[in-house]
């Protein structure tokens, strides 16, 4: 077993402790150190990048026309991501970070 003195803040040695080997002597991996240390970064951060989607974009729910007989294509709504200031297709939204990798000892 390794021991470790704790010292207090005047600089005097206060006691030994004795560390399990099963918990400190096992080899170092840098791989899942550094995994760690960005995982817990990245959930740390306050994700600022957002684009609308259909239902956070103001508008009406009601049809701009009817289905038929207008001549013009069908719709259902004004916030349809086709359609200018209107929603986004491709949504990035950032707000649920997470960096699932297996952690391994």
């Amino acid at each position: 077993m390794a021991s470790v003195k704790v010292y207090n803040l005047e600089g005097k040695e206060m006691e030994k402790l004795e560390l399990a080997d099963g918990v400190f002597a096992v080899p170092r991996n840098d791989d899942l150190i550094h995994q760690v240390a960005v995982t817990i970064a990245g959930n740390q951060r306050i994700a600022l990048a957002h684009t609308k989607n259909r239902g956070e974009r103001a508008g009406s729910g009601k049809k701009p026309w009817k289905q038929k007989g207008t001549g013009r294509a069908r719709v259902g709504s004004v916030r349809t991501p086709l359609w200018k200031k209107a929603a986004w297709l491709s949504d990035q939204d950032q707000n649920g970070i997470s960096n699932i990798k297996s952690m391994t000892r």
